[in-house]
């Protein structure tokens, strides 16, 4: 899921609402995606400039729910640097992913 907001309109829109629906259970999940701020992220001693989304469930559940943070480039095509947050479904290990190196293709 991490990779779909690589599409986020980043200075155009602060926030967007998703709807998630498992049809097993005929139940919506309404999550948000803010986009927070720009930060410079340093990997391996090199600087990257990034915009910060929080991913967030909406409503009463989304004050009992972690946040799960993503950083992706300003530069396009928006690949993500680093994802904090949990590692499956809600309750499971905390992880944290970060870009290690990249390659600029000539």
């Amino acid at each position: 899921m991490n990779y779909l907001f690589r599409g986020f309109p980043f200075g155009k829109l602060e926030k967007l609402k998703i709807g998630s629906y498992r049809e097993e259970q005929k139940e919506d999940y309404p999550f948000n995606v803010t986009c927070k701020k720009r930060e410079t992220i340093e990997i391996n001693g090199r600087a990257i400039e990034c915009y910060k989304l929080e991913l967030g469930m909406d409503g009463f559940w989304g004050r009992f729910f972690p946040k799960t943070n993503m950083w992706y480039s300003v530069e396009s095509p928006h690949y993500l640097v680093r994802y904090k947050g949990q590692s499956g479904r809600p309750g499971s290990p905390k992880r944290v992913v970060e870009l290690e190196s990249y390659t600029v293709l000539k």
